[in-house]
């Protein structure tokens, strides 16, 4: 009997690695200035000012693995690229993109949390803000920068105007939250989540809190909005890919179960 259960759970773990998975390989969000490719064995984007150059899907499996590789190496040959891979995957691919130039540079926890055993703290010595407007998304940029101690450029007027259209919709497939002091103070701290309904799953991304208000309770306050507001959309799974020597020790404070690990690899 424990056996069976055992093996019921590492299944019901791999389903929501793979769930996890999907929703990260997902490119809903680019603009139309991306050039995007999205096949079932292969996915990759490219930003025109070379900022997200990302190869978000490869399949191990493939019988041509060699000819996937080559064909995003030459793609992107003269910029950056960032190509994520999964540790349980064949060491061939890793081979082949050694041999293309590409070097690992980090990895990240794949972590989740099921909505159903989030227990929500009572009270939050902040309040959070679901960002809405153009003077609460320049507010969250302003506290990123601080929060992750390097220069972010403030996006254009366009690039705003692109976030805020999916920001303000009815069932948005991303929010972001900020917290602060009162409505209208600087913000604290900030987090965003992607929601994918038909998966049941969110995954949290940019979260942060700027050094002067740490250790107050803000990142905490921003995880509970967060699942709360995916709880109201009816999402059972929220997932975060959390790197190692940063957010990973946090995340598992907040009660966020490992599930796999996550590879970034970068050619310069």
């Amino acid at each position: 009997m424990r056996n069976e259960i055992a093996e019921e759970n590492m299944m019901l773990v791999n389903e929501i690695k793979q769930k996890i998975k999907t929703a990260m390989a997902d490119f809903w969000w680019c603009p139309d200035s991306f050039t995007v490719v999205e096949r079932p064995e292969l996915s990759y984007a490219r930003d025109p000012l070379g900022t997200f150059n990302i190869i978000s899907k490869i399949d191990d499996q493939h019988q041509d693995l060699e000819s996937l590789i080559q064909e995003f190496s030459e793609f992107f040959r003269c910029q950056t690229s960032t190509v994520n891979t999964f540790s349980d995957q064949k060491s061939r691919l890793f081979e082949l993109l050694k041999r293309e130039g590409y070097h690992r540079e980090n990895t990240h926890d794949i972590r989740y949390q099921l909505v159903s055993e989030q227990h929500f703290k009572k009270q939050h010595s902040v309040q959070t803000i679901l960002v809405k407007t153009k003077s609460d998304l320049i507010k969250l940029h302003e506290a990123q920068a601080i929060a992750f101690n390097k220069s972010i450029p403030l996006p254009s007027d366009d690039e705003l105007e692109h976030m805020l259209q999916e920001y303000q919709q009815e069932k948005p497939r991303a929010i972001r939250v900020i917290a602060v002091e009162n409505q209208d103070s600087d913000a604290l701290g900030s987090g965003g989540m992607s929601l994918f309904d038909d998966l049941g799953v969110a995954t949290f991304f940019g979260g942060g809190t700027i050094p002067s208000a740490r250790k107050r309770g803000v990142y905490s306050a921003l995880i509970d909005a967060r699942i709360k507001y995916a709880q109201e959309r009816g999402i059972t799974i929220i997932g975060i890919y959390a790197r190692h020597g940063t957010s990973a020790p946090i995340v598992e404070k907040q009660g966020f179960l490992k599930c796999g690990e996550m590879h970034t690899w970068v050619r310069k």
